[in-house]
This record gives C-alpha cells, structure tokens and sequence, in this order.
C-alpha cells in the first residue's frame, strides 16, 4: 500500500494560488510519484478571487475537474464556457489538442477544487468536454458512480479502463477488491488494515494487497478502481 500524506505532497504556492501536487507536476519532481495505474495527476487547489489559469494547451489526457467550493470559470477552443459550481464534475478529452482557461468566478471568495488527469488508452481521438451534476445520482454500496469507460453508464465518459465513484459516508464502507486510489476530499477515515487517512491525504492500494479493506468515518472521497492486471 502506499500511503500519501497530504502534508507529504509537492506544493507550489503564488500570490493567487496554492496547489498542492499528490504525483509530479510542473517544478515539482519525485521518481516515487509519478503515477499510479493510469493516474498521472491529482492536484488540490484554492484560487483566489477572480484569478486563475490563462489560456493554455493540453494533448492526449482525460482531464477531470471537481469543484469543492467557489466555482470556476471555463473557457475552450471547443467554444465551450460554462460555470462549474460544487459537486459538479467537469471533463475534457484533450485528444488532438485543446486549448482552455480556468478561472475563480467569484471576486470576494476562494475557488477549491481537485484537478485529475488520468492517460487515455488512446492517443490523438477528437477532443470532446461534459459535465455532470453528481448530487442526483443513485448511491450504491459501492459509492456514486461518476466516471466509466462504458457510455451506457450515463456518467462522465473516460477514454480509459478506469472507474471513478465518489463516497460521502458516516458509515463503514467496503472497498472494491481491485487495484485502487483512494483520495479523501473532506473528513476522516480509518481503516480495519491500520491506516488512517484526513482531508488531502491518500492511499494507493493494488489488488494482490486488497483481501477486503473496509473503511469508516464521516468522510467524502474519491476512489479510482483499475483493472486488475
């Protein structure tokens, strides 16, 4: 298992941003955390008031987004602007290439989000981008569904093997038997294998470790399950 505490993550701090970087990212640099499976970025962000990211590109990522407070401002070059408010998840196929910008939209209060990026299973397909409000979606013992590689799952589409659900619990929960990410957003979690996870922190677990990992608290997360091999 390997575990990742948010006081352990690479960070970048300016005048308007404070970010902090559970795998390698722009200056910051680890060779233990480049990825996990096809997880290549989890950043947790808090934007200032009316300040963000300016126009720039990307190419060939599943760019996820999920606003925790404020809201952010999107723009693209698929002609798309929209505002991204709490508990909506924002994803844009990058595929051939887009360019966009992300900003706080509000002008007297911070914007906290997290931002993924997960490698697609294909390179150079036509960029695409869709949001979805996960308030309303059906909970299961296995969490919310919010992300899938099958379209006729009605949730976010990901050009990858990859499943997200999305957990807001007080109760104990069992985990999928399968390689997983697990990344709190909010609140406390402790586990029958020993560790403890709080707001930021994370734990990678592989499915050959995974015998039935069972968790509880009053916590709201993300899990990312992969395929086994």
């Amino acid at each position: 298992m390997l575990l990742r505490k948010a006081s352990d993550r690479g960070v970048t701090k300016t005048d308007w941003l404070d970010s902090a970087h559970s795998f390698s990212f722009a200056d910051y640099h680890d060779p233990k955390w480049n990825r996990f499976h096809s997880l290549r970025v989890i950043n947790e962000d808090v934007i200032t008031p009316g300040s963000g990211f300016g126009m720039h590109g990307h190419q060939d990522m599943e760019i996820l987004t999920f606003v925790l407070e404020g809201a952010l401002e999107h723009k693209d070059s698929l002609n798309n602007h929209e505002i991204i408010y709490p508990y909506y998840l924002q994803k844009m196929s990058a595929g051939t290439g887009v360019m966009h910008s992300e900003f706080n939209h509000f002008k007297d209060k911070n914007t906290h989000l997290f931002q993924i990026w997960i490698m697609p299973n294909e390179r150079g397909i036509t960029p695409s981008y869709e949001t979805l409000d996960i308030r309303n979606l059906e909970a299961t013992d296995k969490g919310v569904l919010v992300a899938s590689p099958n379209k006729d799952d009605n949730v976010i589409h990901l050009q990858q093997d990859t499943k997200i659900y999305y957990y807001k619990t007080t109760e104990e929960v069992l985990l999928p038997k399968q390689s997983l990410w697990v990344q709190i957003l909010k609140g406390n979690l402790a586990s029958n294998k020993g560790f403890t996870l709080s707001s930021g922190d994370a734990i990678g677990i592989q499915a050959d470790e995974n015998e039935g990992i069972q968790v509880s608290g009053t916590a709201e997360f993300l899990v990312f399950v992969f395929p086994n091999n």
